[in-house]
């Protein structure tokens, strides 16, 4: 299975607002972060199902909060009316070069504790302050473990790396290839098109394998990296995929599934319903959840 096969599976772990729409040729689907309390308006009235949304205060925004009580009762209103995957937490973190680390730190502490309250993943930024961020990790690494930790645009050095894999639930997001990537299990890097220098990020937004090219040459340093991992996993844990076609002609799928190779092997679930039920009733009973595949009516397929 090579990489242009699989370029619906890839998901851009951190985006922004003003990047989302110059991304999707990179990839099915993207996170969306905020970085101030101006932003989540915005992003909670978002309609495109294709953007999982982040709420949080970025460092560099934290100057302008007044009362961290209405923030944190702000935040948690927005999450409590959305589900885990559509209502997560960042961009938060700590930045050495933003003024008062004291309210950094209270900020981002208060962030955390709705983050474990409601169970909600985190994305991470961290610049110079990384001894202050084991800290607070080393505190809460208890609580923290119910939820999953990203750390994003990731550089760290190998005894960083090293401290950071023994927090299990600690992932990272890489916006270009660096060798420190062979020495994390593959299953825990995501890949991002969020880039510190905004010219070149405008570079890098134009090239639509972006994503495709940089998981590709991760690839060829960590040999876990890899888009037939992602066909290994759902072969040897589910044994039929089921097709969900929104508007879609039954023959135009059946002929996507036969252009990969080894997934005309499955048993091919065509249907609407995607209640468990019906799975189990159309397995003889059998407890197997499969791979689906969601092709809407413009063509778009989904993965899950």
């Amino acid at each position: 299975m090579n990489l242009s096969e699989c370029q619906d599976l890839i998901i851009d772990a951190h985006s922004h607002k003003h990047d989302t729409y110059k991304i999707f040729d990179n990839c099915i689907k993207t996170i969306c972060c905020t970085a101030k309390y101006s932003d989540w308006k915005e992003l909670e009235n978002q309609r495109d199902a294709r953007v999982y949304k982040c709420f949080g205060i970025h460092p560099w925004y934290v100057k302008d909060i007044r009362d961290i009580d209405s923030i944190k009762n702000e935040l948690k209103k927005i999450l409590i009316k959305k589900d885990k995957i559509k209502g997560m937490i960042g961009e938060i973190g700590l930045d050495n070069n933003c003024p008062d680390m004291d309210k950094q730190i209270a900020v981002f502490q208060a962030q955390l504790d709705i983050a474990v309250e409601l169970k909600r993943n985190v994305f991470i930024h961290c610049v110079g302050a990384w001894n202050k961020m084991f800290d607070i990790l080393k505190e809460k690494k208890d609580a923290l473990q119910q939820i999953k930790i990203i750390f994003h645009g990731y550089k760290g050095d190998i005894d960083r790396t090293k401290k950071l894999l023994d927090y299990k639930n600690v992932y990272f997001s890489f916006n270009k290839c660096t060798n420190i990537v062979e020495m994390i299990p593959g299953d825990r890097i995501l890949v991002e098109t969020d880039y510190e220098d905004n010219e070149k990020k405008k570079i890098l937004l134009k090239d639509k394998k972006y994503l495709h090219n940089l998981i590709e040459e991760m690839s060829k340093i960590n040999k876990s990296i890899s888009f037939n991992k992602v066909y290994e996993k759902y072969s040897t844990t589910t044994s039929f995929i089921a097709i969900h076609q929104k508007g879609y002609a039954k023959e135009d799928v059946e002929s996507f599934i036969n252009e990969r190779d080894g997934w005309k092997d499955f048993s091919i679930h065509f249907g609407l319903d995607d209640s468990k039920n019906e799975y189990y009733s159309r397995m003889g009973g059998k407890k197997v959840w499969p791979m689906t595949i969601i092709v809407d009516k413009d063509g778009i397929i989904t993965y899950t």
